[in-house]
């Protein structure tokens, strides 16, 4: 149903309130975020003028908020999202936002990178200095090469850390990491391992045969002129 001027305003004010109770609730610190969420809300609101209801508000809030993060890589998914408006299922969300991204083409090449969720995991986990180089070289390597295509980048960032303190010789603390990456402790694991068969492409400079227990301080060096 085409919406008048009257049902125009009323949606725009319902998400927008959403969206700024969202942004509150998920501490989104970020005042570009927040004008792009209005920016996208105009958007769709042109191409599909039509009055929404109920928990539609909620949803298409949700959905602009991701799109929004997502443009100016801030680290947000949409299970955290997800969570933090009590949705039970993820699978509605997932489905609005390809239709979103199908409306507005222009946000469908913005993606989560796992190097966007670093700062974050890097602060929980209160990795020391070289912890988080290597890993953020790891992350760099994995994106570079496209090693994990279609894995979750806060999943990818979790694993990585996870194999730098593995080199480091570190205790690796796996469930305190998937607590920070909010995954599980298995699934941090399963990427580590496909991981070990890479070695060579993650560390191009390394012998070919050099042994992973050997291969720390070697990677420390050839890093030092890298990072």
């Amino acid at each position: 149903m085409k919406t008048d001027k009257d049902g125009y305003k009323k949606t725009r004010d319902n998400i927008s309130k959403h969206i700024v109770d969202y942004i509150e609730q998920l501490s989104i610190a970020s005042k570009p975020v927040l004008n792009e969420c209005l920016n996208v809300l105009n958007k769709l609101l042109y191409v599909i003028p039509v009055v929404f209801r109920g928990k539609q508000y909620k949803l298409f809030a949700l959905g602009i908020i991701l799109l929004a993060c997502r443009k100016f890589n801030y680290p947000m998914t949409v299970q955290k999202i997800a969570k933090a408006a009590k949705l039970r299922k993820t699978k509605t969300l997932n489905n609005l936002l390809r239709t979103m991204k199908t409306l507005l083409p222009e946000y469908a090449l913005y993606s989560q990178n796992p190097m966007n969720f670093m700062a974050s995991l890097t602060r929980k986990l209160r990795l020391n200095r070289g912890t988080a180089k290597l890993a953020c070289y790891i992350v760099s390597r994995i994106t570079k090469e496209r090693l994990l295509v279609g894995a979750h980048p806060n999943t990818v960032a979790g694993a990585a850390i996870f194999m730098a303190r593995k080199l480091r010789k570190e205790e690796t603390e796996n469930e305190k990491i998937a607590k920070a990456a909010e995954c599980a402790t298995q699934t941090i694991r399963n990427i580590y391992y496909k991981l070990e068969y890479k070695m060579e492409i993650l560390f191009p400079r390394l012998p070919s045969k050099k042994s992973q227990e050997d291969c720390c301080d070697t990677t420390r060096d050839s890093l030092h002129n890298n990072l």
